[in-house]
């Protein structure tokens, strides 16, 4: 058996009765894995695997990676009750996980993104915040989470003008950049 705790970035069907899930975990790093019979209705480890959830995950072996057991450690329920919050942070974490291939290890994301759900928890028991004052401080965080993990990651967006051109290195800086405009548009905007 091997033990790892991961945050699960994503989940999708698989069969008729199966989930794939993606995760970062501190031990191996991105992975992927399979939860047989998570779909059927009384499936015991459902609750413990969400995506935004950080849950400590029994594989069989290292090599297969077949989940047998999990416990939830963090359920960041206040970003799960928030639902505009939720939203945002779900795209977030999605595009995070767009950029890590499979297997990269690096313990510095690990905790960055740990921090990042954290503070987007801690946003959402603020209730008393007013809306838009919320969604400043949702922007602001988000846009330091991932210009941290680009540039952790290298894929820091260098922008060189070329005729008149942008031209970037790679596709995930040219990812990164869209989401951060995106961002820094809307967190302007708002002030």
């Amino acid at each position: 058996m091997f033990f790892a705790q991961g945050i699960i970035l994503e989940k999708k069907e698989r069969g008729d009765a199966d989930w794939r899930y993606v995760a970062l975990t501190h031990e191996l790093g991105k992975i992927e894995f399979i939860s047989r019979g998570g779909r059927k209705g009384m499936a015991r480890l459902s609750g413990h695997i969400e995506p935004l959830t950080c849950a400590n995950l029994e594989f069989a072996t290292t090599h297969s990676l077949k989940l047998i057991g999990a416990s939830g450690v963090h359920h960041y329920y206040e970003i799960k009750h928030t639902p505009a919050l939720f939203s945002h942070v779900s795209d977030v974490v999605h595009f995070f996980g767009r950029l890590l291939p499979l297997e990269y290890r690096d313990h510095d994301l690990f905790v960055l993104l740990s921090s990042y759900l954290e503070e987007m928890d801690v946003l959402g028991r603020k209730k008393d915040m007013g809306e838009m004052i919320l969604q400043e401080h949702t922007l602001f965080h988000s846009f330091k989470f991932l210009n941290t993990c680009a540039d952790i990651l290298g894929v820091s967006p260098q922008l060189q003008l070329k005729h008149n051109e942008v031209q970037l290195g790679d596709i995930g800086a040219l990812e990164l950049l869209k989401l951060n405009t995106y961002l820094r548009n809307h967190l302007t905007s708002q002030l």
